[in-house]
């Protein structure tokens, strides 16, 4: 059992930012509120080294929330990058009693973190740096002060550079990360956005064929209004670049949202169209059926496109609420977890794990599939729970042939169970009519009838081909297919029942009754909460 916390250690470490005194605050009062003492550690972990450590009580951070810096104090230590530094800096904490430490810093600050929590010191962090570089968090303290205080700075100095008609280039903080730069380039309209940050375009293209929403991702080149005669020179040399084989037929298509620019749309396609007959004759126009479409868009700048890769479709994931997954290692259950992510519901996921009778590789496969289906769906909380004690209940309880319904049932009660603890909406199978005994009309009602919650099944007209092809293109066939048992597979009955009758069901769970209630509370409690993304 975890030894309870009863000393909590606060700290700020690294360059201060914005907000960290409302964060010292925070913890010091909800620390005293329930209970517990506080034990500030000033100037970081080179105070951790040298002792510097006061008691903190409530009144210790009064009128504190609307000021700057720390009222810890900061500072950067060389010492504790070392081994020798990290295992003084975890015996001074026990020394002082410390049970958790709370680390209130940078990417440096949470790396010297992690050194203590693998020295056995309870070790959270709270994300503190004008810079937004952290990993795993889309906020951090200080960062929505540097960008307002940047603003102002930009603000004053654009009055300058108007009055005078001049151009400014603005520097801005953040290290290796260009967030401030972005927000404030964004914000106040800039020509142009520097940042440090690199990308790859296939990549890019990827990632955005996995998010749900984006029905077509079209790369698009933009240029200055510099005349017509410098826009067609552009959209020439993109045909060229663009198109090696020329023996094809196009159409240009303008919009022209910028009412004072000198050529109507219609104008501006013949031009356009003439330029490009001009300089290459092999191509001719089709203004009914086009091989090639090319788009063209006159605002403030001009843009212009004739790709369109295809994105996934569906809705944006959130948008339709929240619902559980039961994740088995199969082919069918991250298909439909995919397919209603799709339709812009989040999802979290409840795998039942039969040690010893399934191994580690089969849960193995579980997580790598729930990995699969993230990269479209956003992170998912996989909760995995250990079902042996209840399958060997009802294998030495109930009718053989019933196994599997009386199995289904129980899993899912659990998986109900975790999907209202997250705020779900339903839960989501696999389960296509007729595919398997457990899969018949009959079958899904008797399962059904345990559940308060709608069951949505995605796949319940398919065929198994049609679920396949699915799962090929979304990734997860080769997974699904890897030889590790699950927990339905080892428990199966030699001749199922393919008609339950619920009134018999209900009865053979009647031999049950004697612990079933306590296995199902153990297998809730000792459930292991997987987040994967």
């Amino acid at each position: 059992m975890a030894k309870e916390v009863n000393t909590i250690g606060v700290l700020t470490s690294g360059g201060d930012a914005p907000g960290m005194n409302a964060a010292i605050r925070a913890v010091v009062r909800q620390a005293c509120a329930n209970g517990k003492k506080v034990k500030g550690i000033r100037r970081g972990y080179q105070g951790l080294l040298e002792e510097d450590i006061i008691d903190m009580q409530r009144e210790s951070v009064s009128d504190i929330v609307d000021k700057g810096g720390t009222i810890l104090f900061t500072a950067r230590c060389s010492e504790f990058r070392t081994e020798d530094g990290q295992r003084k800096g975890a015996e001074i904490c026990k020394k002082h009693g410390i049970d958790g430490l709370v680390v209130i810093g940078g990417d440096g600050s949470f790396a010297g973190a992690q050194k203590l929590a693998n020295l056995g010191v309870n070790t959270i962090g709270l994300p503190g740096t004008i810079d937004l570089d952290i990993a795993c968090t889309e906020y951090t303290i200080g960062f929505d002060t540097a960008v307002n205080t940047a603003m102002q700075a930009i603000d004053k100095v654009r009055d300058t550079s108007t009055s005078h008609e001049r151009c400014s280039i603005i520097e801005v903080m953040g290290r290796n990360a260009g967030y401030i730069a972005l927000w404030c380039g964004i914000a106040n309209g800039a020509e142009d956005i520097l940042i440090p940050e690199q990308y790859d375009y296939d990549e890019t293209v990827e990632a955005l064929q996995h998010v749900f929403g984006i029905v077509g991702i079209c790369p698009v080149v933009l240029v200055e209004d510099e005349g017509f005669d410098a826009l067609a020179k552009v959209v020439c040399d993109y045909v060229d670049r663009t198109y090696p084989d020329k023996n094809f037929t196009f159409k240009v298509d303008a919009r022209r949202a910028r009412k004072n620019y000198p050529m109507d749309s219609m104008e501006l396609n013949a031009a356009l169209g003439e330029k490009i007959l001009d300089a290459f004759p092999d191509m001719s126009v089709d203004v009914h059926d086009p091989n090639v479409m090319l788009y063209v868009e006159i605002r403030e700048q001009i843009s212009f496109y004739s790709e369109e890769i295809p994105g996934p479709g569906g809705m944006p994931v959130g948008t339709g609420g929240k619902a559980m997954l039961l994740l088995s290692g199969g082919i069918d259950s991250p298909v439909a977890g995919y397919m209603i992510s799709k339709r812009g519901v989040a999802i979290d996921a409840t795998y039942f794990h039969a040690p010893p009778y399934t191994s580690e590789r089969a849960k193995q496969k579980v997580v790598d599939l729930a990995k699969e289906i993230s990269a479209y769906t956003g992170p998912i909380d996989l909760h995995v729970v250990n079902f042996t004690d209840i399958q060997l209940a009802i294998y030495e309880k109930c009718p053989h042939e019933e196994l599997t319904i009386i199995m289904r049932r129980y899993m899912m009660k659990i998986a109900e169970h975790f999907a209202k603890e997250d705020g779900c909406l339903g839960l989501i199978t696999g389960e296509s009519i007729g595919q398997v005994a457990s899969q018949t009309m009959q079958s899904l009602m008797a399962t059904n009838e345990v559940c308060t919650m709608p069951v949505y099944r995605p796949l319940i007209g398919f065929d198994k081909q049609e679920i396949v092809d699915i799962s090929e293109k979304i990734g997860t066939y080769e997974t699904s297919i890897l030889p590790y048992e699950d927990c339905c597979t080892i428990f199966v009955a030699k001749h199922p029942v393919t008609k339950p009758n619920i009134d018999v069901i209900r009865r053979s769970e009647e031999n049950l009754n004697e612990k079933i209630d306590e296995l199902m509370k153990q297998a809730i409690e000792t459930v292991e909460i997987i987040e994967v993304k």
